[in-house]
């Protein structure tokens, strides 16, 4: 890139350029929408939320993995998804709260990311940020609210990325 602002970057770039990548995430977006559909989401199960390592079909692996063209967040640790099924095993570890009951957490972040989507639908974003379950996976908290709601939310994972580049086009977020 020339030694040009930000700004000007911004100001000129040709949006048309973007259209593989564009055509790319939709189409992971909508592998994700095909899979788990919103309206599914306050009765999906566990083990379609995270499965072993091998399924590549499961909401966490989707967001966290398997749609890069959608934001990358696959340098995250297993506390980025919350719970993780043991390899070779039954068992489901959580990273949530300090009980170490998956099932109970579980049923609190399923509840939370619908939560999440109710708040979005009704247009109450600064409460978003206080949901408790969905509050411990913010990027894919975030990512999983752009699948959902493209028109409405950025494919941004991080919020401090999306601060860092409005902070640089000379844009404050409203308070």
């Amino acid at each position: 890139m020339p030694d040009i602002s930000l700004a000007e970057f911004a100001t000129n770039f040709d949006r048309s350029t973007l259209q593989p990548r564009l055509l790319e995430a939709e189409k992971q977006r909508q592998t994700i929408l095909d899979q788990f559909p919103r309206e599914g989401l306050r009765t999906l199960e566990m083990a379609r939320y995270v499965g072993d390592r091998e399924n590549r079909l499961t909401l966490s692996w989707l967001l966290a993995r398997g749609t890069p063209a959608l934001g990358d967040i696959t340098d995250v640790a297993f506390k980025a998804i919350g719970i993780h099924k043991l390899k070779d095993s039954e068992l489901y570890r959580t990273t949530l709260t300090t009980t170490g009951n998956a099932a109970e957490d579980w049923e609190g972040l399923r509840d939370g990311l619908a939560q999440c989507c109710d708040l979005v639908l009704s247009q109450q974003w600064e409460d978003i940020n206080k949901v408790a379950y969905a509050s411990c996976v913010p990027a894919l908290r975030t990512k999983l609210l752009f699948v959902y709601f493209p028109n409405e939310s950025g494919p941004r994972a991080v919020a401090a990325e999306i601060e860092h580049f409005l902070s640089a086009l000379g844009i404050s977020r409203p308070k």
